[in-house]
């Protein structure tokens, strides 16, 4: 989303995006420069609005899903970039998943992640 004031143009969340990417890369390369990964996938489900919209409720689910074993679930994921190199996770993986955004705790303590679609029509998408 972008503002403008007078002749200034402000780009906040394109900004945390761009960020985002940046550590994603950073992070991804440092991981293959380590040797010890035979594949480095970077799977970024982003929301800025205009462009990316894809951390939804259902793409995060189907994500964690195909990481689960569940391959059918790799159908959610069409458009997202590199999600189609994504495997079920073994146990000599390391899988590293990171989450910018907002949450919720209720009063027994759970945590919730509050996804792009969060208060969308018809449904609460809360992700514990």
């Amino acid at each position: 989303m972008c503002t403008k004031t007078g002749a200034a143009v402000t780009c906040r969340v394109r900004v945390r995006n761009l960020q985002h990417r940046l550590s994603i890369e950073s992070l991804s390369k440092r991981l293959r420069a380590h040797g010890e990964y035979a594949d480095v996938v970077p799977v970024a489900l982003l929301a800025d609005g205009v462009k990316d919209r894809n951390a939804t409720k259902a793409k995060i689910r189907a994500l964690l899903n195909v990481l689960a074993g569940n391959e059918s679930a790799s159908a959610a994921l069409s458009g997202v970039p590199d999600a189609s190199r994504l495997a079920a996770a073994t146990p000599d993986d390391l899988v590293i998943v990171t989450f910018a955004g907002h949450g919720y705790v209720d009063y027994p303590g759970t945590f919730y992640l509050l996804p792009q679609d969060f208060g969308a029509k018809g449904s609460t998408r809360l992700i514990s």
